[in-house]
């Protein structure tokens, strides 16, 4: 499996789980560090940087798409899914990693499989806890 079908099924599943929710891809050949998808529902906008790491390779952020997601994360929810093949830690796995504005308190949660439906749960939580925050 392909990072853009992982991306398309993804963004599937976004749409269905959330009728009315604006989602777009934005990678293109022109643009470095933005992340590549970015779900506007209930009143926020998230970003999203997908990874995609195939047996035998890892996948990592940039530098420049740290900092970005970073950036982000200061003013909005942003983070990145990682979806893993590995042999020897029980097969597939699929990773969020949440950017916080402090590096050190990153939280990271984990499903087996590649969890297109806990991965949108986790977008759906996120958005109306950070809603919750800003209504204060």
């Amino acid at each position: 499996m392909r990072e853009s079908d992982l991306k398309r099924r993804l963004v599937k599943a976004i749409l269905a789980a959330h009728p009315g929710a604006v989602v777009y891809r934005h990678e293109d050949a022109f643009t470095a560090g933005i992340p590549d998808i970015s779900v506007t529902w209930a009143g926020l906008t998230s970003w999203w940087e997908v990874k995609h790491e195939p047996l035998g390779r890892t996948s990592k952020l940039t530098k420049l798409q740290e900092h970005e997601l970073r950036r982000l994360a200061r003013q909005t929810v942003a983070g990145c899914i990682t979806y893993r093949e590995r042999v020897r830690a029980g097969g597939k796995v699929t990773v969020l990693e949440l950017f916080t504005p402090l590096a050190s308190e990153n939280p990271i949660t984990q499903w087996p499989g590649y969890s297109h439906a806990s991965v949108v749960e986790a977008i759906h939580v996120y958005h109306i806890l950070a809603g919750q925050e800003v209504s204060r």
